[in-house]
């Protein structure tokens, strides 16, 4: 097996105003359209020939065991460098920075009505 071509150069660049805007992130919905605008923003920044429609095959499933898929006609364009490179370990970290501040907003959310409901 030939070496898996490496986004990390990518990933690196922009993870830091990823984590930014999951952290600025309100709502549960404001998540999801973070991740979403990202994997759309990383994906043209490695080169795959998108149109702005694509992002709309970019889809956040926070409660699932794999919390993000694609859908064709865009999983055709990444599922080669799926097997030769690292593409798409970079984006199941996305995906699970993004899970991880659904989660925390849903709890403060839960909390919140917990609370309300004792008044």
């Amino acid at each position: 097996m030939g070496e898996k071509l490496s986004f990390i150069k990518h990933y690196n660049e922009m993870e830091h105003d990823y984590r930014e805007k999951l952290n600025d992130a309100k709502t549960t919905s404001d998540v999801g359209d973070v991740f979403i605008d990202h994997v759309f923003e990383f994906l043209s920044r490695i080169d795959v020939d998108l149109k702005k429609r694509n992002i709309e095959h970019i889809v956040f499933t926070p409660e699932k065991e794999k919390p993000y898929y694609l859908e064709k006609p865009l999983l055709e364009k990444v599922e080669n460098l799926f097997k030769t490179s690292d593409l798409e370990s970079i984006l199941d970290k996305l995906a699970e920075d993004a899970r991880h501040r659904f989660m925390k907003i849903q709890q403060d959310q839960d909390r919140t009505e917990m609370f309300r409901r004792g008044q």
